[in-house]
């Protein structure tokens, strides 16, 4: 196949739907081209090492290239109050599940609280609050990679706005990302059980033994040192996690162009320290909320693309939905994603109640390699990648088209939609 006929077949399968938006430029996405940029950025690239370093001058260069010039806004990373807040989360729990069992017998309602405690403390280097690491920062510092529209954008007629953004960082872990989730999950429904036993014990009193509460703790807090154990590192290439939606929005800034039908500005934008609190979007949110506020704005984040058959999808309700009602236009199959245990850039976007939507590939089948030295180039699947590319873009173009027929936020009129039907 030529050059011509694989740019007629790729157009072709961007219109494939006749309802669809069409594809903003005449230069279609090109799986080909974000291939060699996953393969070009898969390597060890945790914060404040010489890979992410020239991960970060890769990007900044291929922005450059696309005629997107970078600004480059520097921002301080807690890694080691992070690692040690989270220690101390995990052993805290650990206590309380300990304290828990030893008071089941005599004190079976504070045996409960201290088993909703370890609930929240096994969840809480996930959950998207201030945290102590934010006043103490390690001497790490990280960049965020950040395109602003040119004048040829005609940025100020646009009425809406949307962030492409992906991170750039990776890391490795003792433990591969689905076995951390799993341990989470296992504590967090370890602790439901120990608040049901205690409420059994309470009502039913010495029918309900010491026994059952042993055991469960004990399982409890093999599972916590386990997480206690699982230290970071850096030797994950990352390509899926996070060099494929780093590619995807690589290429999105080549061929993304002004369209007159559907007015948007459009910035593009790389974050830092993902993989160390979500550090990277925090701290765009603290520094850009105002313009974030100012106009209707999307921010789409490009996560673990390019594998499986479906996009999953996380987020706000609206955005989500938003997402979902694209998608379908283009049929491409979704599914929504809801998971402890992990962290994407979307959520302290979406804790600030802005409209924001994760897109991500099968991390659910993928998830025994993520955070591994086998998190390579051969988990990418061209086609996958073409997908994600297709939502993210007709999913951009109709919040700008929604917007200027409406006048509403895009994200808000689905949600009326779906509570009137």
């Amino acid at each position: 196949m030529n050059p011509d006929q694989n740019a007629e077949r790729l157009r072709s399968v961007f219109a494939r739907d006749c309802n669809a938006v069409a594809w903003p430029t005449a230069r279609p996405f090109d799986p080909d081209r974000a291939l060699r940029l996953i393969h070009r950025l898969a390597f060890p690239r945790a914060v404040g090492t010489p890979g992410e370093r020239l991960a970060a001058r890769l990007v900044e260069r291929a922005l450059t290239r696309s005629g997107r010039p970078v600004v480059r806004e520097r921002f301080p990373v807690g890694t080691t109050a992070r690692r040690v807040g989270s220690l101390l989360a995990f052993l805290g729990a650990s206590v309380l599940v300990t304290i828990g069992v030893i008071l089941a017998a005599s004190w079976p309602f504070l045996s409960a609280l201290c088993a909703l405690g370890a609930g929240y403390l096994v969840n809480a280097p996930w959950i998207v609050t201030r945290s102590l690491a934010d006043r103490f920062r390690a001497r790490v510092w990280s960049d965020n990679l950040v395109t602003w529209p040119t004048t040829a954008d005609d940025a100020e007629a646009a009425p809406a706005r949307v962030v492409f953004l992906a991170h750039y960082d990776s890391k490795s872990q003792r433990l591969p990302t689905g076995l951390r989730v799993a341990l989470v999950v296992s504590v967090t429904v370890g602790c439901v059980i120990l608040v049901g036993l205690t409420l059994a014990k309470m009502v039913l009193g010495h029918v309900v033994g010491f026994w059952p509460f042993a055991v469960l703790g004990t399982v409890m807090n093999g599972c916590l040192i386990a997480l206690m154990c699982n230290a970071s590192g850096n030797r994950s290439p990352g390509a899926l996690d996070n060099g494929s939606g780093l590619a995807v929005l690589l290429e999105l800034a080549r061929v993304w162009d002004a369209r007159d039908d559907a007015p948007v500005e459009v910035v593009f934008l790389a974050t830092g320290a993902e993989e160390v609190g979500l550090d990277g979007a925090r701290a765009f949110l603290l520094r850009h909320e105002w313009w974030l506020r100012e106009r209707p704005t999307l921010l789409i984040n490009l996560e673990s693309l390019g594998a499986g058959s479906r996009v999953w999808l996380a987020g706000s309700p609206g955005a989500v939905s938003l997402a979902e009602a694209v998608a379908e236009s283009q049929s491409i199959p979704t599914a929504r994603f809801r998971i402890l245990g992990a962290g994407m850039d979307h959520e302290p976007f979406a804790a600030a109640g802005l409209d924001t939507v994760s897109l991500l590939g099968d991390v659910v089948g993928t998830s025994a390699v993520l955070h591994t030295p086998h998190d390579g180039i051969h988990l990418i699947d061209r086609d996958s990648l073409i997908r994600s590319a297709r939502l993210a873009t007709h999913l951009a173009l109709s919040w700008a088209d929604r917007l200027r027929r409406s006048g509403d936020s895009p994200a808000l009129a689905v949600v009326r939609s779906d509570e009137e039907g």
